[in-house]
């Protein structure tokens, strides 16, 4: 393609929907294939019928590459998860660690690598234009399910030699070590420029819109599961390995992010728009090796 322009649309970006296994009680640095985890975690979720923000323990699909602690598991069942885990953190990885994108832990969600870049240098998702949308799901069982709704608000240009300077202040330690120094490390990324995406959120919303991930509160002691909800028609199914594009208007777009805020309603889940994010050594305080 050369077309040079931002992308002003809606991005179908899937990843790969297998859980991660849990061996003994916890799940190490993955090293492998990107996978989802049933993760628990503090943060905010709104309800879609009402527009009410809650503060408090949640349960939600979504990519956390570095360990995690297992809080409780279930009997296979189907697309539901069989372990909810906990997030931790041991400190700063390398390139034989895989990274995480894209991050929804402690402020605005983020998303920088993947599929930004391929052999040939950058691809079109590294020109998303404020106001974008971007779907990231997973093809299951015939059905193509959300984990994050991704709104673009603002971007910051990096390099694998720009980056550590560029980030200093502009991001977290944590999100500096989870996701941008495990990818940078490899190498394959040298030469090409990216594009870190900051998501809007519901007090700095882009056109009306916010990022999510769908979610259920915790009341207590009872850990509901739930699998990844479907998105309806407005997406196609058979996407799996490559992502879409469709250039929309931002009344489309802002049409669709309420078709997928609807579906999420209609699975009776509420909208994840924050989630605390483990701090550095978290994983030492829990008395793992």
């Amino acid at each position: 393609m050369n077309d040079k322009r931002d992308f002003l649309g809606v991005v179908q970006l899937p990843h790969p929907g297998p859980e991660h296994a849990v061996r003994n009680g916890r799940t190490e640095w993955n090293t492998g294939r990107h996978r989802r985890k049933y993760l628990l975690a503090s943060g905010t979720s709104i309800d879609p019928t009402t527009d009410h923000a809650t503060d408090g323990p949640l349960a939600f699909w979504g990519e956390w590459e570095p360990p995690s602690v297992e809080v409780t598991s279930w009997k296979p069942d189907g697309v539901l998860p069989r372990h909810l885990v906990r997030p931790v953190f041991p400190g700063p990885a390398d390139g034989s660690r895989q990274n995480t994108d894209p991050y929804v832990f402690g402020g605005p969600f983020r998303y920088a690598i993947c599929r930004q870049s391929t052999r040939r240098g950058a691809t079109r998702l590294a020109r998303l234009a404020p106001g974008a949308l971007v779907l990231f799901g997973s093809r299951l069982r015939h059905e193509w399910v959300l984990d994050t709704v991704f709104v673009v608000a603002s971007f910051i240009e990096v390099t694998s030699l720009t980056w550590a300077d560029v980030t200093r202040g502009a991001v977290s330690a944590t999100y500096r070590d989870a996701t941008l120094r495990p990818a940078f490390s490899k190498g394959d990324l040298d030469g090409v420029s990216l594009r870190i995406y900051t998501g809007a959120t519901p007090d700095a919303p882009v056109n009306g819109m916010y990022s999510f991930f769908p979610c259920a509160r915790i009341d207590g002691d009872d850990y509901p599961r739930f699998a990844r909800p479907p998105l309806g028609r407005y997406v196609n199914p058979g996407v799996w390995q490559n992502y879409a594009l469709t250039r929309r208007t931002p009344a489309e777009i802002k049409d669709l992010w309420s078709m997928a805020v609807h579906d999420v309603s209609t699975a009776e889940l509420d909208l994840g728009v924050r989630v605390e994010e483990p701090e550095a050594g978290s994983l030492a305080s829990d008395g793992a090796d």
